[in-house]
């Protein structure tokens, strides 16, 4: 009896590759973190967000940037092309669609090879062409069903002061999306892509970063339904940019749409007074002073109580 207890244990991991490796894999949910600060060596960490997997509510950083993100795989046990649906938003699109990429290569790799410097039990390579791996994700805990990897896109503004006219240069950015990848510093590659990681900050030198962090969740069961309540649509905030003009729908019955509210920074500096046009509010990207305010995530305030915020950029 031990013997063939012994024998049967020694067919599982083969068994359970075979199981995990011919299968179809669904994105199952997502979770957003923004990072942001002036020193890029230490950003201060913001509350994580759970993104439907349409990503129907998925804060766009930049609208000069383009979204692709892994939405569906066909696994293989051996290295051949598959499909691969990948859910995209071009630069300036208000939506992501669904596009099919045949041109892929995918293979499940078991805990026998380790990647960078994590070890995972079973983990899936992306190869392009087919002797390129230019993605993976992995499984970390052997009884986990879930495999996970990461994406993460920076946008920046850098100022810096002339010393002989004082005159401050200004000049902003995005880097990324970049990922696949499963590394939790990957948003410290992408600053450093930036070409400001190492700079030393002074009063005649600033900058703000912010960086988004998304983790993606996928497992071979069909993906989940997403239900958006046409009710709360129709009266939630919501706040839209069209060049540098933002029309922002307070979204409260309790608001006066007669009444200014009031709009802040990441730092809690207030910004404008925004004014009513019939139902609607708009903001024409400049600060009370007349100033262009700088591309970041702004907070829309009626009283005491914060009604939404969204990233501008400019």
């Amino acid at each position: 009896m031990k013997v063939l207890v012994v024998a049967l244990l020694g067919l599982v991991p083969s068994l359970t590759l075979a199981a995990l490796c011919d299968d179809t894999y669904n994105l199952q949910s997502v979770s957003q973190t923004f990072y942001t600060g002036a020193n890029p060596k230490s950003l201060t960490k913001g509350t994580a967000k759970v993104i439907n997997p349409n990503l129907s509510n998925l804060d766009i950083l930049s609208q000069s940037a383009n979204y692709k993100f892994v939405s569906k795989f066909d696994g293989s046990c051996s290295k051949g092309a598959t499909t691969i649906v990948f859910k995209t938003k071009g630069a300036g699109k208000s939506a992501f669609t669904d596009t099919t990429d045949k041109s892929y290569q995918i293979e499940l790799f078991d805990s026998s090879t380790q990647v960078d410097k994590f070890k995972y039990d079973f983990w899936f390579g992306f190869y392009h062409p087919a002797d390129a791996l230019v993605a993976y994700l992995g499984r970390t805990n052997a009884n986990a069903t879930a495999f996970v990897n990461a994406y993460s896109l920076v946008t920046y503004v850098d100022s810096v002061q002339d010393d002989s006219t004082l005159i401050w240069h200004v000049s902003s950015g995005y880097v990324g999306p970049s990922g696949p990848a499963d590394s939790a510093s990957l948003y410290d590659r992408l600053l450093a892509a930036t070409g400001l990681m190492n700079t030393t900050f002074t009063n005649k030198h600033k900058a703000y970063f912010t960086v988004q962090m998304l983790t993606f969740s996928y497992e071979n069961k069909p993906a989940p339904v997403s239900v958006v309540s046409a009710k709360k649509t129709m009266t939630g905030f919501q706040a839209n940019q069209t060049g540098n003009l933002v029309l922002i729908r307070a979204g409260e019955k309790g608001v006066n749409t007669s009444e200014p509210l009031s709009l802040y920074g990441m730092m809690g500096n207030k910004v404008a007074a925004l004014h009513p046009t019939g139902y609607l509010y708009q903001w024409n990207g400049k600060t009370s002073a007349g100033a262009d305010a700088p591309t970041g995530v702004y907070f829309v305030q009626a009283g005491n109580r914060i009604l939404g915020k969204f990233f501008y950029s400019r």
